[in-house]
């Protein structure tokens, strides 16, 4: 997910289910970033799901911050 390159552009792409947490270096995890931003249509929307680490002192069910990226 991180290299493949397909003939389109789309709205949305989605990593789910810790998908993005199998690429292991912060290198890769940016170019999965770089990749998915090419794929996407001006205004379109790249959502990765990927679970939370515990921080001390963190409220159970709290809500963190959240990233919200556009491409232009």
């Amino acid at each position: 997910m991180a290299t493949v390159r397909v003939e389109r552009e789309f709205t949305l792409i989605y990593a789910v289910w810790n998908t993005f947490i199998n690429l292991l270096s912060q290198d890769e995890q940016v170019q999965c970033f770089r990749n998915a931003a090419a794929h996407l249509i001006p205004g379109g929307y790249f959502v990765v799901e990927t679970p939370r680490p515990k921080a001390p002192g963190a409220v159970p069910g709290g809500d963190g911050p959240r990233l919200r990226l556009r491409t232009q």
